[in-house]
């Protein structure tokens, strides 16, 4: 199985946009939410090699729930009337500020930082989503978990090239609303140069990725005499 967040966690790193390293570090869950559309769209066009991509669309998807307790000054423990499914991420809100809070599974109950006298907590669980596979070709469990590394690897950078084509996008909107005059004195023009180049730089190391896992793979067949693979 590979989370989604597993994936989230190696692309924040490839991300040139510092307000988007920042947005991840306020508030995980909701750049998980905003980076699945990308994801999304990103594992769908995983072509090589392409039974890996069939796997893939074996997933769960994402999902979350929120529950929201009012505070009568006496107490910050409260029990979920839900159990959240395994490894959410959890957010805690005391009046709308994100506060530290914590989960016991054992109790299913959420402990809060403060004792409010009145206003009201809220606590999110949010299940990121994950592949279903356990992309185990050899039943060798070191080498089914350096091949899960190498597809978390691909997709991450898949996901920041499918963000990077929508700004790319953005930019050359704005290039064919300028005269081609206007828009090389345009803070733009510098900006889409240099995110074509990026994106090129992208798509030169998920192909060479790609290509790694195809020979990772290849290896497996090689070397496996009667047992399962795809």
């Amino acid at each position: 199985m590979i989370s989604f967040k597993n994936i989230y966690d190696k692309a924040i790193n490839l991300f040139e946009d510092p307000k988007i390293k920042k947005a991840y570090l306020t508030n995980t869950i909701q750049f998980c939410k905003l980076m699945y559309p990308f994801l999304n769209t990103s594992y769908s066009l995983f072509k090589n090699p392409s039974f890996i991509g069939v796997e893939l669309m074996n997933n769960k998807e994402p999902s979350g729930v929120m529950q929201i307790f009012d505070a009568d000054g006496t107490t910050k423990v409260f029990k979920l009337d839900f159990t959240p499914i395994e490894n959410s991420i959890f957010e805690y809100r005391e009046n709308g500020k994100i506060v530290e809070g914590e989960y016991n599974k054992d109790t299913n109950e959420v402990t809060f930082s403060n004792i409010l006298e009145e206003g009201e907590y809220s606590c999110e669980a949010y299940f990121p989503g994950c592949f279903l596979s356990d992309f185990d070709v050899s039943y060798k469990s070191d080498l089914a978990g350096g091949i899960s590394t190498q597809i978390e690897d691909i997709l991450a950078r898949m996901l920041v090239r499918a963000w990077g084509e929508r700004t790319r996008n953005f930019l050359l909107d704005i290039q064919n609303i300028l005269t081609t005059t206007d828009f090389n004195l345009h803070p733009s023009s510098s900006a889409l140069r240099s995110k074509v180049e990026w994106m090129s730089q992208l798509e030169q190391e998920i192909s060479r990725l790609q290509n790694k896992l195809a020979m990772t793979l290849r290896f497996a067949r090689n070397s496996n005499w009667g047992k399962r693979i795809w």
